[in-house]
């Protein structure tokens, strides 16, 4: 029986210098998942993997109301933490993202910023050490 191993769990066992255990994790920081570098990448828990997930606005935590203002919320171990309505999305979205740091949620990068240079994509794929 064949089994596929994806190449971020490959190189998630290289940075843990060890095989990952079933309860871990890869987490792609940035949420590229085509990016599989070191740098790129961190071992974590589902819950932890869940929490660093942008959604399709890029603007995390922020929902719009009909009315037009913009909620901000955090959902921690399955309790949703209102945490106030905002005129403008991206302070909404601050709002949510200081709660997730209060809480814990973001041990890996901040995803509000991009993600470190690509390698040429022309350039040869190194072996990881």
């Amino acid at each position: 029986v064949k089994k596929t191993i994806k190449a971020h769990r490959i190189v998630g066992a290289r940075i843990a210098g060890r095989p990952l255990l079933a309860s871990e994790e890869v987490d792609h920081i940035y949420a590229d998942k085509s990016d599989n570098r070191r740098e790129s990448l961190r071992i974590t828990t589902h819950r932890g993997n869940s929490q660093n997930r942008k959604d399709k606005t890029g603007f995390r935590g922020a929902i719009k109301y009909p009315n037009g203002k913009w909620r901000a919320a955090v959902k921690h171990f399955g309790i949703n933490i209102h945490l106030g309505y905002f005129t403008d999305r991206s302070e909404a979205a601050a709002a949510a993202r200081r709660k997730r740091e209060e809480l814990g949620f973001l041990t890996g990068a901040d995803m509000t910023q991009p993600a470190p240079e690509h390698p040429a994509a022309s350039a040869a794929i190194a072996p990881v050490p």
